[in-house]
């Protein structure tokens, strides 16, 4: 009695995965007939889908650049520059220093010498001939007029306030000493911090720019899908109706639906790929290698584009396989009523 319960059980799984086999595979082949059927509404649909996700892919890629970008900038550029007056004694450099240096955010201090702050100068060619001809023949030394650099390297550019308690602060001791001549004598708001707060500000630009873009493709490529499901609802309804009648399962019925918009996706995935790797890779070569480019970090884009390429083509056929699926859900449940 038992061994038949038991052949009765595995008789009854075996006959549940031929109908599921069968119910799969004609899922499959109505999914592409109805994609072949309505051909130029199919070609439609992947050329809107291929267009939004090729503008998410670059988008994407973009917002990956920039902010490697931001970061790589932010460590090269992290010197602060501090200006102090010429005869500032040895002593207080040197407490200055040590006043810093106990600041969690700083990594390092380094105060220029004199010669050094002249080697710059002279290589910078910010004095020119005329002025240092003037210079020497008022008698006065360019060590002595010259300010005192002091280089600060920070972990966080935008958190300075220990800084400047440090140094402008009402008790400090070293607010007398900074050289009132130094345009650059408020370091926090130098040239070092605008130029990261620039490319910081496109990379959010363009990350927005980009989400706009794609949610308008988005809701364009939702409505040509839903519309190209409902049209092959429309075209098989004696048969969807018959289906009905005889008590075909729901999932047997929008099956095909489904398995057409996820063609609509995987297509138009694979092509949006292709087109980004080649758009990408052939404006921006560096990519290749991870080098810079035009004052922008590509070694992260590299990483991820050729590091990981089968990951990231997978990922845009899956995201076009999702779109398409949420499409046609719509369509089927407002005209198959489930």
């Amino acid at each position: 009695m038992r061994n038949n319960r038991s052949n009765a059980r595995q008789l009854r799984s075996r006959q549940t995965a031929a109908r599921r086999f069968l119910m799969w595979r004609r899922s499959v082949k109505y999914g592409v007939s109805n994609f072949v059927r309505n051909i130029w509404l199919s070609l439609a649909a992947i050329v809107v889908m291929t267009i939004t996700l090729l503008t998410v892919f670059v988008a994407g890629a973009a917002t990956v650049m920039l902010n490697d970008t931001v970061q790589a900038t932010k460590v090269e550029k992290m010197d602060l520059a501090l200006y102090l007056k010429p005869d500032t004694p040895e002593d207080i450099k040197t407490e200055l220093k040590q006043a810093l240096e106990t600041d969690d955010n700083v990594a390092w201090v380094d105060i220029k010498s004199k010669e050094e702050s002249i080697k710059r100068l002279e290589e910078s060619q910010v004095v020119d001939a005329e002025t240092e001809a003037l210079i020497t023949e008022s008698g006065i030394e360019l060590s002595d007029i010259l300010p005192i650099e002091v280089s600060i390297h920070v972990n966080d550019i935008y958190n300075t306030d220990g800084l400047r308690e440090a140094i402008d602060g009402q008790k400090s001791q070293f607010k007398v000493y900074e050289d009132p001549n130094s345009y650059e004598k408020q370091f926090w708001h130098g040239d070092n911090q605008k130029t990261v707060q620039n490319i910081a500000n496109l990379a959010n630009g363009a990350q927005i720019a980009g989400f706009a873009l794609s949610g308008i493709f988005l809701f364009i490529t939702i409505l040509v899908i839903f519309n190209t499901i409902r049209l092959a609802i429309f075209a098989r309804k004696d048969e969807i109706e018959m289906e009905k009648l005889i008590g075909a399962e729901k999932s047997y019925t929008r099956a095909p639906f489904l398995v057409e918009a996820d063609l609509y996706g995987a297509i138009s995935g694979i092509i949006a790929a292709g087109a980004g790797y080649t758009l990408i890779l052939s404006f921006l070569p560096e990519v290749r290698v991870g080098a810079a480019v035009g004052g922008f970090s590509t070694e992260l884009l590299n990483a991820i584009m050729i590091g990981y390429a089968p990951l990231v083509i997978i990922g845009i056929v899956v995201v076009g396989m999702i779109i398409g699926d949420i499409s046609a859900r719509l369509a089927v449940k407002k005209y198959l009523k489930y």
